[in-house]
């Protein structure tokens, strides 16, 4: 993947078989043919040059299919505009709608099928849901909650909120979204939904909590990690193996052996450095983009294992 730029962010579809890559206003569509090679096969320019600021200001989710991704931007005067875009022959993309949202607006996620939609706005969490009458997205209800980071689980009946220094389990009641369960946590910690399991982890500790048929989380396993000390930028989890971006921007890698986090020396030189990581939903497939040398796939079978290169 030969993606040379100074700034990105990346989306993939469930499987990781398709990757998106924002940059300098526009999004380039990456396909992998044949379990291979990966493929340049469409760009799309969504927003001026002139009009770019800051990365922040940006976000990106490609739905679990790779049919659809939304893409959000703020405004100079912190107004959110979110466009939808359908994917049709060729891999090319058809615009579907765009959402213009109050001032402040935070995009927070999107659940796996693209149907959905969450933003956080002044303390309350905003839903849009798929009419299949207007055939577009329509805000359906707002829930009086406080968040920060938030996600849907691959269920889409489950959401999972942080608020401070809890977790708050929102779950959908005939067509209606209500908080049924909250989990106290530190107030610094990532959270991300691992299948039928929800990974808190902070400086000190990760927390699997399993869900149970009624959609409620215990407390499954805790372990002493111990393996960052200062904040990471980001933590990833995926399974035996636990990826993190300190703020040097150096990744390490940690797997899960006799019953404690291990740091896997021999895997990243010393000093590895990326701008951004992502893994696919289906948790087999880690993305990096380094500045100086482009995108790296690697692909996860008993440990990570390098795929592609550059």
């Amino acid at each position: 993947m030969p993606i040379l730029w100074k700034c990105v962010l990346l989306a993939t579809d469930y499987q990781g078989q398709i990757v998106l890559v924002f940059c300098n206003g526009e999004i380039f569509t990456f396909s992998l043919v044949k379990e291979k090679d990966w493929q340049w096969t469409s760009s799309l320019k969504v927003i001026p040059q002139t009009s770019i600021t800051q990365q922040e200001d940006y976000f990106l989710q490609l739905n679990g299919n790779g049919r659809k991704f939304f893409f959000s931007q703020v405004d100079q005067r912190y107004e959110m505009k979110i466009q939808i875009w359908q994917r049709g022959h060729k891999c090319n993309w058809t615009f579907q709608q765009s959402l213009k949202l109050y001032s402040r607006s935070k995009f927070l996620s999107i659940n796996l099928s693209g149907s959905m939609l969450m933003v956080d706005h002044i303390r309350n969490i905003l839903i849009w849901d798929y009419n299949h009458t207007q055939r577009k997205l329509a805000r359906v209800q707002c829930v009086p909650l406080e968040s920060t980071i938030a996600s849907f689980h691959e269920n889409e009946s489950v959401i999972a909120a942080k608020s401070k220094q809890h977790v708050v389990f929102i779950k959908k009641i005939n067509h209606m979204w209500v908080k049924y369960q909250s989990i106290k946590a530190e107030q610094e910690f990532f959270m991300q939904f691992f299948k039928n399991r929800l990974i808190i982890m902070t400086i000190y500790d990760l927390f699997m909590y399993k869900m149970d048929d009624s959609l409620h989380f215990q407390l499954e396993k805790q372990i002493i990690s111990g393996i960052f000390t200062k904040e990471p930028q980001q933590c990833l989890f995926m399974g035996p193996i636990v990826m993190i971006q300190m703020p040097s921007l150096e990744i390490e890698c940690y797997k899960y052996e006799n019953n404690a986090w291990v740091k896997d020396k021999n895997y990243f030189n010393s000093n590895f450095q990326a701008h951004r990581i992502m893994y696919s939903k289906d948790y087999k497939k880690l993305f990096i983009y380094r500045k100086r040398y482009g995108g790296i796939v690697f692909e996860k079978k008993n440990e990570i294992k390098e795929k592609t290169k550059q």
